[in-house]
């Protein structure tokens, strides 16, 4: 069964020497296949799980006071990651406030919402100065699908998930924020952004911190809460500064980094770091709190930076038409096969005829060279050993990415096609995304037998539902509908009399026909003069207007004029009619094209 108790949590972490637990060595399916391995869980996350099982007053819903409500994810992400330094100086001082790439402090009120506060506020600074926008919080707390109530807390992989299965964002307005601890959210409001690529940064390289922020605007990140009915000893309310030396405090609150300086002095805490600098970090306790909502963390924090989000890329809605996905809740865990090369693949079922242009997986370490491949017509696993490679690249960060398909993969509505990547990841054993349900935390993962598989080598694979009936690789596929190309209207000209076709036509060209004597005027109308467009043969809105005289008709162009470049058809249609009564020998057609 996919549903980890905490029994066999504890067991996932084997590997960093949990008491009493039991290290469980490579897996074999009845087909002789090897089975990757599963990465340790977060000792921090273990930790909390235990409390939260163990323990009745913890959580953030029995914290309302310290309005607690982060928990931690899962996934550890860590590394050496000093090749990514910034090659230019940094400065001493800077803050996204400064650079207008904030938007306004909010209030989270008692519930354990923090988290969404965090997340929304990094994705809205990623998209300043450029567009400024009021994503809902509450959107993202109704409809995250974890665990939990509204009070429950939350994390960025629980964010993450959100946004890249296109659940979100919507705007504020559509879904405003309460603090009410039971609320629904309308259904089926139109999402604003969809959300492409977040990296995951480890605290242990501040220069790369910082270096994210002045590239991608604010860091959702995690800290001991600064409350000072809990932590009142770390936190100097005269200065707005806070530092906690404890190594054994565990992060329970969201915030933002939007900046730093090097140079806030040391003496500014209640408890004296080792040295001066701090983060410049933005809270959710509404613009009462602190220094207008902002306060100061010591670069020397035990609890600051930790689970760093950041939303990197955040495109138009237009992007793609199709999302294919197993895994809406993003990876929980992680597999593999050791370091070196690891494989997986997803396969789908195409909806309609259309072109798949990119993939979209995590990566769990820095530098991550990647392949994809795909078969357009999937029949059998045996597919996937035979695939056309479609991509290939280097992955700096940590975290979600989309990457474009240099061929295009065609697919037929009905039939099946699979999507595979080869990763390699320097020094990490374990760079399979999976969701995978995990009790206490997530347990609407589903999944499929033959719709994920894994792979050592790219030939031999194992069906992932083997190991886990409720388990999916985290893989994603993007798609345009095959767009159907307008055939040309046929024109049947028998019948009419044609006139020379006219070239480099004004936009504003108006049409005036000279009859040989005085028309009826009512039958100038809308059905008797008209123009086409020859391409498609629909007709366009054209006034049409007599002379004094009753022998000149004048078809005037539409309002806003014809569109460059473009054929047209001006008809002079049977009915119209002399004032004795005759009809047109022939109605008329003339051809005119309009200069670009």
């Amino acid at each position: 069964m996919l549903s980890m108790s905490i029994e066999n949590i504890f067991k996932r972490v084997c590997a960093i020497c949990i008491a009493g637990a039991v290290c469980i060595g490579p897996q074999t399916f009845a087909y002789g296949q090897p089975m990757a391995d599963a990465a340790p869980l977060n000792p921090e996350f273990v930790e909390y799980m235990d409390k939260l099982n163990n323990k009745p007053d913890f959580g953030p819903s029995s914290a309302k006071k310290s309005r607690a409500g982060r928990v931690p994810s899962p996934v550890e992400i860590s590394g050496s990651y000093q090749k990514l330094r910034a090659s230019a100086a940094l400065p001493v001082r800077f803050d996204l406030r400064e650079e207008g790439r904030q938007t306004p402090v909010k209030d989270q009120g008692n519930l354990g919402s923090c988290w969404t506060f965090g997340n929304t506020a990094a994705l809205e600074s990623s998209l300043l100065p450029g567009e400024e926008w009021d994503f809902s919080e509450n959107n993202l707390l109704n409809n995250n699908g974890f665990e939990g109530g509204r009070d429950a807390g939350g994390n960025g992989d629980m964010a993450a998930a959100y946004y890249i299965r296109w659940a979100g964002p919507v705007g504020e307005a559509d879904d405003p924020y309460t603090e009410e601890e039971f609320d629904s959210s309308p259904a089926s409001l139109d999402i604003k952004k969809h959300v492409q690529d977040i990296y995951f940064v480890p605290r242990e390289d501040r220069e790369l911190i910082k270096k994210m922020i002045m590239d991608y605007g604010a860091i959702s990140t995690g800290v001991l809460g600064a409350d000072p009915e809990n932590n009142a000893q770390y936190y100097n309310e005269e200065a707005y500064a806070f530092y906690c030396p404890d190594e054994d405090a565990q992060t329970d609150h969201e915030i933002n980094i939007i900046g730093w300086d090097d140079n806030f002095p040391k003496e500014h805490f209640t408890i004296k770091p080792e040295g001066d600098g701090a983060y410049i970090c933005r809270n959710s306790w509404g613009d009462y709190w602190g220094e207008g909502g902002y306060f100061y963390v010591s670069y020397y924090d035990t609890t600051i930076a930790t689970g760093n989000t950041v939303y990197a890329g955040v495109e138009d809605v237009s992007n793609y038409e199709y999302i294919y996905q197993h895994d809406e809740y993003g990876a929980t865990g992680y597999m593999g096969y050791g370091e070196g090369e690891n494989w997986f693949a997803n396969v789908f079922q195409a909806e309609y005829d259309q072109q798949v242009k990119a993939a979209g997986f995590y990566t769990k370490g820095m530098n991550s060279e990647y392949e994809v491949y795909a078969a357009a017509d999937y029949h059998s696993e045996d597919d996937l050993s035979n695939m056309t490679k479609v991509g290939e690249g280097v992955l700096k960060m940590p975290g979600y990415h989309t990457v474009d398909m240099g061929e295009t993969v065609n697919v037929k509505a009905g039939g099946k096609f699979a999507i595979a990547v080869r990763i390699v990841t320097p020094d990490e054993g374990y760079p399979i995304p999976v969701e995978e349900n995990i009790e206490g935390y997530l347990s609407a993962a589903s999944a499929n037998a033959s719709e994920s598989f894994i792979s050592g080598g790219g030939d031999n694979w194992s069906d992932l539902a083997e190991y886990d009936e409720q388990a999916n690789v985290c893989l994603k596929a993007y798609a345009d509908n095959v767009k159907e190309e307008a055939k040309p209207f046929e024109w049947d000209d028998s019948g009419y009399e044609i006139w020379s076709p006219k070239k480099n036509v004004g936009a504003l060209k108006d049409w005036t026909i000279d009859f040989s004597g005085k028309l009826d005027a009512k039958s100038i109308n809308s059905s008797s003069i008209l123009v086409f467009d020859k391409l498609t043969g629909q007709s366009l809105p054209v006034e049409a207007a007599i002379s004094d005289d009753g022998s000149k008709v004048t078809a005037r162009h539409p309002g806003s004029g014809y569109e460059k470049g473009k054929t047209y058809i001006l008809e002079i249609g049977k009915d119209v009619m002399s004032d004795s009564g005759k009809k047109l020998q022939k109605p008329l057609r003339m051809e005119f094209t309009v200069e670009n």
